[in-house]
């Protein structure tokens, strides 16, 4: 059977954490791995202690720690332990990345998948997404779709990556036919990061990780991941619940003392106006997406 490999980024999401864990361990494809990876969080230990009681109950979840520093390099974790974990099972070699003790993997990961901790996914995602690769031997990725979920904010309209691009049935295609339709259209970006099924190698093969310290940073790595792929599977079904709240890194409108990360700091600091110091950001992070 073949084995999936989740990233979860952590950060200050003890309100909403439960109902994205509960997701995955209600998936009726079983044959997982999730990292949890504890970016820093200043809850007092609350997301913490959510993630301990998974992990407790079942060995499937695995507990990452790091300092705070965004939401990318949070991602490049738990890529990062997954390709350490495979290159240590090719060599035989001894492994310690701090797992609990009666945690035991021999299996390397087929495909990576990501889920931010504050959304979750139907039940079915995971063996839809199989179902295609199994189906299609050549693919290396499996798109799909998402649905806004609305909390304690006000409701905007919005439309996906996937609606933008007028992909409504499900179809394999190319990286090439990929890249002709955003020309088609004129987009300007495209975004996907927990949008899609990995084909694990395929990240591998290109070292394909996260700018750190930018916003809209799926930005290059759906563009990178897309345009690299041999055949895409296109699967128009709104699996993904993704949550728009007010208190979010993204969205955060206090003060910069007490709301900006820890990782934002730097960049933040010699502004007086959040609006200016977020615009700031904003700008610099598509100068260095375009850069990359």
């Amino acid at each position: 059977m073949q084995k999936i490999a989740i990233v979860v980024p952590v950060y200050n999401v003890a309100s909403y954490l439960k109902q994205c864990l509960e997701s995955i361990r209600a998936q009726t494809y079983a044959h997982f791995e999730v990292a949890l990876v504890d970016d820093g969080s200043t809850d007092d230990g609350k997301s913490l202690e959510i993630m301990q009681e998974f992990a407790q109950k079942d060995e499937r979840f695995i507990i990452l720690r790091q300092k705070n520093q965004g939401l990318s390099a949070a991602r490049n974790a738990g890529i990062d332990y997954f390709v350490k974990q495979a290159q240590i099972l090719e060599t035989n070699a001894l492994f310690d990345v701090n797992k609990p003790a009666n945690h035991i993997c021999n299996t390397k990961a087929d495909f990576l998948i990501f889920l931010d901790s504050d959304d979750f996914w139907s039940t079915f995602l995971l063996e839809k997404c199989i179902k295609a690769f199994q189906k299609h031997k050549e693919l290396d990725i499996v798109w799909f779709d998402y649905a806004l979920f609305f909390d304690d904010c006000a409701v905007s309209e919005h439309q996906t990556a996937m609606e933008k691009l007028y992909f409504k049935k499900e179809r394999v295609i190319s990286a090439r036919e990929f890249a002709r339709r955003t020309e088609e259209i004129n987009a300007a970006f495209f975004w996907c990061a927990w949008g899609a099924l990995f084909r694990f190698n395929l990240l591998r093969k290109y070292n394909l990780h996260f700018i750190n310290g930018i916003i809209h940073e799926d930005h290059h790595f759906g563009t990178l991941t897309f345009v690299n792929a041999k055949y895409i599977y296109v699967l128009p079904e709104k699996l993904y619940q993704y949550r728009i709240r007010s208190n979010s890194i993204m969205s955060f409108n206090g003060g910069l003392e007490s709301n900006t990360p820890p990782h934002l700091e730097n960049i933040y600091a010699p502004f007086e106006l959040l609006s200016e110091a977020k615009f700031y950001h904003k700008s610099a992070s598509w100068v260095l997406t375009s850069l990359a």
